[in-house]
């Protein structure tokens, strides 16, 4: 409890300082206080405990992704899983002058050898796509079975994809399908999009437009981007659903915000038009550039 973990970080026991951080981060049993939960990360990272430096990473990395990069080496140098995993997630994802998915895959490969789920599904994601490493499906497969088993979800969203698609492994609708599904049961918004496709398609199933559109939605709702422009294309055209293109609209605005280049060509079209937002075919004209 809270008392427990105070009196082990006041004690200079750094884990008791990186849970209660948690607590005040989260808002659990005790009100929510980032300011507070900064300052126990930060007490528990001086003392060596790599979980610490891992949390206080991650709240840096929106202000000083230099820092936050610094933290999660700390935090990977005193053994934090987590904090090799965040770590590589910077140089995958830096931009290119400072970019090394080389370095990324080593510590993502060192991450999983340890039982870290998440990282096993992003190692198999650079042998999927040949970043950092040589394309390896096969390697790949292995690596999201790994991480499904561990049970994390977008590990066995991205095996159903390799089963689908027959890349590494034998061509396979139905596992794929069972892994969406499982995916998709376990709280992953991918598995939830990827099984929308199959019911939207009526590949391996029956085809079910109501049920298509009740995955997209679920995935949408996850926070899953892709999802919300898929979802925004049911509800301009009434897939499975009643056609609503002020919804589509709204949907495809925060995705063109965000981003996605989709979202922001099928604004364009609704702009065009003026369906569900006032005509604008100047905007409609710089998003098709966009």
């Amino acid at each position: 409890g809270v008392s427990l973990y105070r009196k082990a970080c006041d004690g200079g026991y750094g884990t008791g300082c990186a849970n209660l951080g948690v607590l005040y981060a989260r808002g659990e049993l005790v009100p929510i206080n980032s300011a507070q939960a900064e300052d126990l990360f930060t007490r528990a990272c001086e003392v060596g405990t790599g979980a610490g430096c891992t949390f206080l990473g991650a709240l840096y990395e929106s202000r000083d992704t230099r820092k936050a990069r610094d933290l999660f080496n700390r935090a990977c140098d005193a053994g934090d899983l987590a904090g090799c995993r965040q770590l590589a997630v910077g140089y995958e994802q830096a931009p290119p002058s400072e970019r090394n998915e080389a370095r990324a895959a080593a510590l993502y490969k060192r991450a999983c050898d340890g039982g870290d789920a998440p990282a096993c599904t992003n190692l198999g994601v650079l042998h999927q796509t040949g970043r950092g490493v040589v394309v390896n499906h096969e390697a790949a497969v292995a690596l999201y079975q790994q991480a499904c088993d561990s049970g994390d979800y977008r590990g066995c969203s991205n095996l159903g994809v390799m089963h689908r698609l027959g890349y590494g492994v034998p061509k396979s609708v139905k596992k794929a399908l069972d892994l969406f599904d499982r995916s998709c049961r376990a709280g992953g918004p991918s598995g939830c999009l990827n099984l929308g496709y199959l019911y939207a398609s009526g590949e391996g199933v029956q085809l079910d437009a109501d049920k298509a559109t009740s995955l997209f939605e679920k995935a949408c709702e996850a926070g899953h981007q892709p999802a919300c422009t898929e979802l925004g294309g049911r509800l301009a055209q009434g897939a499975g659903t009643g056609r609503d293109p002020h919804k589509a609209a709204a949907l495809y605005e925060d995705g063109c915000d965000g981003g996605d280049a989709f979202a922001c060509a099928n604004l364009g079209v609704l702009l065009e038009a003026g369906e569900g937002i006032a005509k604008d075919e100047m905007r409609a004209a710089d998003l098709y550039r966009k």
